[in-house]
């Protein structure tokens, strides 16, 4: 069973984007999955796709990693807190990064973020996430 519309992955790295699609496809979870490199990317797909095709009860997943060339994932987490996005509250926003760094998990639940995972995704953490986001 489908439990998001998409799921976009932002993130630069190309391994640990191809074992999260492996996943994603593997256990279903959505209809589509994105491979989006970096946070500038991945605003202008939310505005020029999400926006568009929003309905009632669809919600988009976003794991969102951190380090990132031309706009990180915190430069993100910011720009879309001020954009004006029509279906922000449709949007699920995961941190899925390598970085175990105290301070940079205390930076991430400054934003309205619904989890942090430490890389590289699996079947057990998508289990947990999918339970967690209901």
């Amino acid at each position: 069973m489908k439990k998001f519309k998409r799921v976009l992955l932002v993130d630069d790295e190309l391994i640990c984007n191809y074992i999260s699609i492996k996943w994603v496809k593997r256990l279903e979870i959505a209809e589509n999955v994105h491979v989006l490199t970096n946070g500038k990317v991945a605003l202008d797909f939310i505005k020029e796709n999400c926006q568009k095709d929003c309905t009632d009860g669809e919600r988009d997943l976003v794991l969102l990693d951190i380090k990132m060339p031309v706009m990180d994932g915190f430069q993100f987490l910011n720009e879309l807190e001020n954009a004006s996005f029509q279906c922000k509250d449709h949007l699920k926003i995961v941190l899925l990064t390598s970085s175990t760094s105290v301070s940079d998990i205390k930076e991430a639940y400054k934003y309205n973020i619904d989890g942090y995972i430490e890389k590289p995704l699996n079947r057990e953490k998508i289990e947990t996430l999918i339970n967690k986001l209901g």
